[in-house]
């Protein structure tokens, strides 16, 4: 820069130009630019000067997204400066830099009389209209010390009809007459934002209104105006307020600059003309930096839509720039249409579900081929974008809506482009455009924001859209040529010729195919990040299989002759049945004095003393009754009456009688106990038939094929595949069938909601609540989907890593309003993968069982990876002890504000040590409690879960509860150590021991076992037990049979996305059951109301699913209710199931269907996977037969749709308005879909009710 940069002279020292970066130069605070001498090469004083550089040593105070070592101006454009040369950039969001004022009198203050220049370069990205962008200002900074309009100048960009002009502005000193007031002096000319760099000044000498100018880029301004609060000669504002560069105003985005700044001077006195004439000095035209080949260096891709996603962008309003700016993509993948229905998940450096950094910059772009004439182009977008044709920008749509609260205005439902067209989604915004071809191949880039501090990455409906000339409906524009396009998967092009139609149907069937696209690209990258940790699991599996060989399980059992058995399963069981031979009675009668007197101890005291061991006593087996409990007392003495401690404890007299509470035993109870005791005490076993132990027979293959389905994948087999296998005459088919079923992807959807219950996953689309969790389903899933180990999966869970509201496994970790929230996970830890209930031990020590409060917080300060104090709302107030007539249950051995450090408080169940090469931080307590509970010396860990698995495909565990096994008894313990050890040496794998398990022949049988109201010593699996199914499994079997999409709101109260997601959170549209959630509208707001999603609820709460998990289970209610057959005969669902409508499956069915009989036989096997039998087929015939041939009509007209109503989210449900409206979405949702007009309506309706009856079988609730 001519007579500045280069070197000025400043008394004794030299501001030395950037090519020569000295110590002596300080681009800060510079103690030579206060110094007295004038600078005779400028004609004023230069106060301070800042160039930005890269070696720079400043004590400027950098405040946040303050961005140094970005290009600035540099050669060949800009001779003048160096190459190389560097500049500062600023985020827009309050970020600057400060420094304070030196105090009374400075160089920096002024008066009237006194001249300020004020001088930068500038790169300005963009400008909203109206918008005061602060270059540089001192005051103002709402420092409580000053008032918050002390302007003492500042210079600023101001917007104005598109440019941005020079602004000065100051506060005038307030009097007794006359308030302070502002002044505001803008250039009449400016610069265009987004054409790159230029250089600004101004100067002013105070109390001479006349006396402002500008410069830009070497030019003077003459003209400018006053425009607020007019000219003034009153004194300006003068303090010890700070300077700021690039903000003001405490940090308002609204007054923050964006951009970039270099070379900016603060000076005393006017600096000369000449001087500020040579400060510009540029060879070629003004760049563009909204130019297509800044932004895209490579575009030249033909046949696909290139697409990169730039995370960590801090602004909503306005695009990265630069390529320095915009930063390397963090994902890209080529797709074949402008259609970005969500972006693609991001994963943490394990494959766990994480979010998306601060806003991220979805880039798009391709050639297509248009033909040549006038063509309508449609710009959809939730947040901000643009988009180029030919590098010229033809389309932009604005910024997202922020949230306002819920009394907004209902907004009118969106007018589409054309009649038959989707109108835009909910809170995006669309522009439309017309454009000239004269065809051949055009280059499209489009950008969009998505997301951000504030703002779910919910990219809403985003998509481009064409109609061209001669076409009456837009479609969705693809890469390629006409209605041809291609796809580049992994590098290998794949044309096709899909048109998708930007109607409703098109834009569902185009989203079916992008998110097949997606989830191949989810996975693959899930994967691929995963691998990382390969290595580490691969030794961990060493680990594994050596120790099962060490460690060998029983010997497998020789097959019995007379006992059928397919694997060593079976051997296992055959066993204990041929043992139980021996004590066969006829009938199976009890009788006698000792059975009886066994009952009343079961009926009465076993709740304590039974599985349970409450004061060291222990009634569940002879054994056991026959020793001495805490009190020292022997309970029971065969034979003697008067030394036996229960007689005295049972009499209802005594000082502390049993039971504690409920009803004392009667007169006649006592004498029966006393005449037991007195006659020796005999345990009788109880008495088994034939039938108890003799294996039921092998259900038939339909019967077989249904149930497999079902406990694998979680929905029944089509009419095709049962056809298909009853026709298989291969021996081994079965076995074949598991094979595949286990290899299905719909086996991980299936598996969710198990562990759904187990581990207490409780998201709430609302603001979260007492233990409300992040929705971790989705990291259940990734782990199923990629068929875990399930030491890895248990591991990454107790890690919680990824994003809680993601779907990562930290929201594990979340338990909202919960005081000890860690101490809630080691709970479901406990019950869930050890077999340890510790829900009492959160306030006491477990009045029935052995853990301690301690245990249960111990565990807690290992997860929270420090010692803990033990909170007072964890504790039983002092007062609950006093006064006790006797001794209380409950006892408080730790004390409120306790110290409990992180220590594995079970060394009975597993070592508290583990190989020191597991740990990656040996000093990380969570780390070695994942490490020890899933650590095969831990046997406790693959026992329970081995039983768990058991117990869901046979009704009833080898251990009962399966979530508490203190002082339980096995049933088959060689079977479960067996099964434990497989479960080990196949690497923690869970499908080889379910294989194991479904191939057998115990769970093959016919569903006629009683084993879970059996004793452990009375438990056989002789045969399955009857189970009804889940309610995921009733709704998905519903949805399935009928071949009926199931189209439900979307998961949210957010659909327009205006809320953070630590706020609300969306769980999609859900189109497998285990996707609900709570619809957290407890208060009984109808405009939250989500009508269609209630419906299939209503079903799944009948069934015994929980919407809400605040404590984890393992079995669910099972009990019948008379709302179970009430829902499915008169709920919502069932009537869009028996409903034949367009969408309906069973309507093309029943359009299809040859023959009434045929007809008849595909219900049958859809809803009930078997064939009728003859009754059962004259009886539907008798519905399906009449009229049968005439029942198709040929020219039916498709009912209309009914008008669309206006969307409804949380900014407007507080309008009264909003609630008329749900409530005629509920009134559709009842009424359903209109039944279709293909068919004869008298016919139509018959069938309808043989649907019907089919579905409110018994059977079809039941596991077959």
């Amino acid at each position: 820069m001519q007579g500045f940069v280069k070197i000025s002279q400043v008394g004794n020292f030299a501001f030395l130009g950037k090519n020569m970066r000295l110590d002596a130069m300080i681009k800060g605070w510079f103690t030579a630019c206060l110094l007295a001498a004038p600078a005779a090469a400028t004609g004023a004083e230069p106060l301070a000067f800042w160039q930005f550089g890269t070696e720079e040593t400043t004590r400027l105070e950098a405040v946040g997204g303050v961005h140094r070592d970005q290009p600035g101006p540099r050669p060949p454009a800009f001779p003048d400066f160096p190459l190389g040369n560097t500049a500062v950039r600023f985020d827009g969001q309050g970020s600057r830099f400060t420094f304070s004022d030196p105090g009374d009198n400075s160089r920096f203050d002024f008066s009237n009389g006194d001249a300020i220049t004020l001088e930068s370069w500038v790169n300005i990205s963009e400008m909203k209209k109206g918008e005061n962008l602060y270059i540089v200002g001192k005051g103002r900074t709402h420092n409580p010390a000053y008032p918050k309009d002390n302007q003492n100048w500042a210079l600023r960009v101001r917007e104005v009809n598109g440019t941005a002009r020079v602004s000065f502005l100051f506060a005038s000193q307030p009097s007794k007459e006359n308030p302070g007031l502002w002044h505001r002096w803008t250039s009449s000319d400016g610069i265009k934002p987004g054409s790159g760099w230029h250089h600004v000044a101004v100067t002013y000498t105070f109390g001479e209104p006349n006396s402002a100018t500008a410069w830009i880029d070497g030019k003077k301004q003459l003209k400018g105006e006053w425009d607020m609060g007019g000219a003034t000669v009153r004194q300006p504002v003068v303090d010890n307020d700070a300077i700021w560069i690039g903000s003001s105003m405490g940090g308002s985005p609204s007054n923050s600059f964006r951009g970039l700044l270099d070379d900016l001077g603060i000076h005393r006195g006017r600096v000369a003309d000449q001087v500020m004439a040579g400060r510009y000095r540029r060879v070629g035209p003004e760049e563009n930096t909204l130019k297509v080949d800044l932004l895209f260096p490579s575009l030249q891709v033909r046949g696909s839509v290139a697409l990169s996603l730039h995370e960590g962008w801090n602004s909503i309003e306005y695009f990265p720039q630069t390529p320095a700016e915009l930063g390397q993509p963090a994902l890209q993948i080529e797709q074949n249409w402008f259609l970005f229905p969500r972006l693609p998940l991001r994963y943490d450096s394990w494959g766990i579900r994480d979010s998306w950094l601060g806003t991220v910059t979805l880039r798009a772009s391709a050639s297509i081929d248009l033909p040549k004439g006038k063509h309508s182009l449609l710009v959809r977008s939730k947040g901000a974008s643009r988009m180029w044709l030919d590098g010229k920008l033809i389309a932009t749509t604005p910024v997202h809506s922020k949230e306002t609260g819920g009394h907004e205005a209902l907004a009118p439902v969106p007018v589409p482009p054309e009649p038959l067209a989707r109108p835009c989604g909910y809170g995006d915004k669309e522009k439309l455009v017309e454009i000239q071809s004269s065809g051949g191949i055009h280059q499209v880039v489009f950008e969009s924001l998505v997301g951000g501090k504030k703002f779910r990455h919910d990219t809403g409906e985003c998509c481009l859209a064409i109609r061209l000339e001669g076409d009456k409906h837009f479609r969705i524009l693809a890469a390629g040529k006409g209605d041809k396009t291609a796809s580049l998967d992994q590098g290998k092009p794949a044309p096709f010729e899909e048109i998708f139609w930007l109607t409703d149907a098109g834009w569902e069937k185009a989203c079916q195919e992008m998110e097949k696209k997606l989830t191949q690209v989810d996975d693959r990258n899930r994967r691929k990040l995963a691998s990382s940790r390969d290595a580490y699991w691969a030794m961990r599996a060493v680990a594994s299989r050596e120790w099962a060989r060490m460690h060998p399980g029983p010997k497998v059992p020789s097959g019995i002759q007379g006992l059928p058995s397919n694997n060593e399963v079976d051997q296992f069981l055959n066993q204990k049945m041929q043992q139980a031979r021996g004590t066969l009675v006829s009938g199976g009668e009890k009788t006698g004095t000792a059975h009886e007197a066994l009952d009343i101890l079961r009926e009465n005291c076993f709740r304590c003393h039974g599985e349970k061991v409450k004061g060291g006593l222990k009634l569940f087996t002879r054994e056991s009754a026959l020793r001495a409990g805490n009190s020292g007392k022997l309970a029971i003495v065969p034979g003697q009456t008067g030394k036996s401690n229960l007689l005295a404890r049972i009499d209802p007299k005594s000082a502390e009688p049993m039971p504690p509470s409920g009803k004392p035993l009667t007169p006649g109870q006592i004498a029966v106990v006393e005449k037991w005791i007195g006659s020796g005490a005999q345990w009788p076993s109880e008495p088994l038939t034939a039938g108890q132990i003799a294996p039921a027979p092998l259900t038939s293959d339909s019967t077989f094929l249904r149930r497999v389905f079902l406990d694998v994948v979680g929905l029944p087999p089509s009419p095709e595949e049962i056809r298909a296998f009853l026709n298989d005459t291969r021996a081994e088919k079965r076995n074949l069938v598991i094979d595949r079923l286990l290899a299905d992807q719909r086996f991980a959807g299936h598996w969710v909601s198990y562990w759904q219950d187990v581990l207490a996953e409780n998201p709430n689309i609302l603001k979260p609540t007492l233990n409300n969790t992040g929705p971790f389903r989705f990291f259940i899933l990734d782990a199923l989907k990629d068929d875990k180990p399930l030491d890895r999966f248990v591991t990454e869970l107790v890690m919680m890593r990824g994003n809680s509201q993601s779907g990562g496994s930290a929201g594990f970790g979340m338990a909202a309003d919960n005081d000890v929230p860690m101490a809630a996970k080691a709970h479901i830890l406990g019950t869930a993968f050890l077999g340890v209930e510790m829900q009492c031990a959160r306030c006491h020590d477990s009045p029935f069982h052995s853990t301690r409060q301690k245990d249960l917080f111990q565990i807690s300060a290992m997860l929270e990876r420090k010692q803990t104090a033990l909170p007072k709302s964890s504790t039983v107030p002092a007062g609950f002890f006093e006064k006790k007539a006797r001794e209380s249950l409950i006892k408080a051995s730790l004390k409120p504000g306790e110290k409990i450090s992180p220590v594995w408080p079970f060394p009975e169940i597993s070592p508290n040590q583990v190989p020191p090469q597991w740990l990656a931080d040996p000093n990380d307590s969570r780390e070695k409690f994942a490490a020890i509970l899933v650590s095969p010396a831990n046997q406790r860990f693959a026992r329970v879960l081995v039983n768990r698995f058991w117990k869901k495909l046979l009704g009833a565990g080898l251990v009962e509860p399966a979530w508490d096994w203190e002082n339980k008894t096995a049933s088959h313990a060689e079977l479960l150590d067996w099964l434990a050890r497989e479960l080990v040496r196949n690497e923690y794998r869970l499908k080889p021991v379910l294989a194991l398990i479904l191939k057998s022949h115990a769970y093959q049988r016919e569903p006629v076992g009683n084993n879970l109201a059996s004793s452990a010593e009375r438990r056989f699996f002789n045969a399955p037990d009857r189970r009804r199914l889940s309610g995921e499994q009733v709704v998905d079997s519903l949805f399935s049979a009928a071949s009926l999409p199931m189209k439900v709101e979307e998961i949210t109260f957010d659909p327009d996305s205006r809320q953070a997601a630590t706020t609300m959170i969306s769980l999609g549209f859900p189109q497998r059951a285990w996707e609900f959630t709570s619809l957290s509208n407890e208060r009984d707001r109808p405009s939250l109301a989500l009508p269609r999603a209630q419906a299939v609820i209503d079903v799944l709460e009948a069934f015994g699913w929980r919407g809400a998990r605040q404590n984890p289970a393992t079995d669910r209610e099972s009990a019948a209710q008379l709302v179970q057959p009430a829902i499915l005969s008169n709920g919502t669902l069932a009537s869009w199931i028996a409903r034949l409508s367009e969408e309906n499956g069973l309507t093309r069915a029943a359009v299809e269907a040859k023959s009434p009989g045929q007809l008849s036989e595909d219900l049958f096997l859809r809803f009930l996977g078997r064939m009728p039998s003859a009754e059962e087929q004259s009886r539907f015939l008798t519905l399906l037969d009449p009229g049968f041939f005439s029942r198709n009509l040929l020219e039916a007209a498709t009912p209309a749709p009914p008008p669309r109503l206006p969307r409804i989210s949380w900014t407007n449900h507080l309008v009264d308005e909003s609630t008329r409206v749900k409530l005629e979405m509920e009134k559709r949702a009842r009424a359903g879909s209109e039944p279709s007009r293909r068919l004869d309506s008298a016919w139509r309706e018959r069938t309808e009710d043989a649907v019907w009856s089919l579905f409110n079988l018994p059977e079809f609730v039941w596991m077959p």
